[in-house]
């Protein structure tokens, strides 16, 4: 214990100090732990990172929840751009779709959506 390298006449607050600074090993060794606990996860925590990260609105359209992870947070990083809508109709299964982005200003919608059905 540290508490040999204090005067006698320290007071309660530098003894808790002290005492607090002994917790130091306990946590680090916690934090080393979780460390790559996101990055890979379990296989039970899939889902509750899908609701941490707000992509339940994605899990009708995927069947790996770590597809879902790995697509959702790229997909996060890039919403409302042209390409994230073009990400989010990929998962509908739409392949062949043109994509018209519209000046500001000119028309009350931003993005304009060809649908070519192939044949």
């Amino acid at each position: 214990m540290k508490h040999q390298l204090l005067a006698p006449t320290a007071s309660s607050l530098q003894r808790q100090w002290l005492e607090s600074q002994e917790l130091d090993k306990e946590f680090n060794e916690a934090i080393t732990q979780l460390r790559g606990f996101k990055a890979a996860p379990h296989d039970k925590a899939l889902l509750w990172l899908v609701w941490e990260y707000g992509l339940e609105a994605i899990l009708p359209y995927s069947q790996d929840l770590r597809q879902t992870l790995q697509q959702g947070l790229e997909w996060q990083r890039i919403r409302g751009t042209p390409k994230s809508v073009l990400m989010a109709l990929n998962w509908l299964q739409f392949k062949n779709v043109q994509l018209e982005n519209a000046k500001v200003g000119r028309h009350y919608y931003r993005y304009q959506l060809a649908l070519i059905i192939a044949k």
